[in-house]
């Protein structure tokens, strides 16, 4: 399955806005995340680089077919 150009740069965007959304997120959730939350922020970065990895694996797998 091939992709347009229009559709990888919809996925880069989406992507990006989504992450945009979590950091947004958890910086004004973060008062009561360090109150309740100690030692988390490790965890939220290894599993945002998980995903960014399992994604740019799948996408190489499916360029690869």
């Amino acid at each position: 399955m091939h992709f347009s150009t229009g559709q990888i740069a919809f996925i880069f965007f989406f992507i990006a806005l989504f992450a945009a959304g979590l950091i947004w997120a958890y910086r004004k959730d973060r008062p009561d995340t360090q109150k309740h939350f100690k030692g988390l922020w490790w965890k939220v970065f290894a599993a945002f680089i998980v995903f960014t990895c399992t994604v740019v694996f799948i996408f190489r797998l499916i360029k690869s077919h």
